[in-house]
């Protein structure tokens, strides 16, 4: 994300602009979503992943080669399809976490040096 930010900013997009590289992923992973979660219904596992995978490879190289601002939006909308695509599989299969017992130390006591 930070990738697509900083290729608009590198056309000359003022600060007031970022607002709408995030707003044109959000909406795209947004309305790409819901379908992704029926297709996750009908399809492997491995052909999602393999959709999202693509979908991010090709926004990596939108991205890489854009020389307007309206291609790297292009590259953003991708970015955002990788987003929606790649939400419909990772619940399905990964564990359940275990619970910690309560006289647990938090991490966050063991990283303070």
């Amino acid at each position: 994300m930070v990738v697509a930010v900083q290729r608009a900013n590198s056309f000359g997009l003022s600060a007031a602009w970022v607002p709408l590289v995030l707003v044109t992923m959000n909406v795209v992973c947004a309305l790409s979503a819901y379908p992704a979660g029926v297709a996750a219904d009908r399809m492997s596992r491995r052909t999602l992943l393999a959709l999202g995978l693509g979908a991010l490879i090709a926004a990596d190289l939108v991205l890489a080669a854009a020389l307007t601002p309206l291609v790297v939006f292009g590259g953003v909308a991708l970015w955002g399809l990788h987003m929606g695509l790649s939400r419909g599989y990772k619940p399905l299969g990964l564990p359940r976490p275990r619970r910690r017992p309560t006289y647990a130390v938090p991490p966050s006591v063991c990283s303070i040096s």
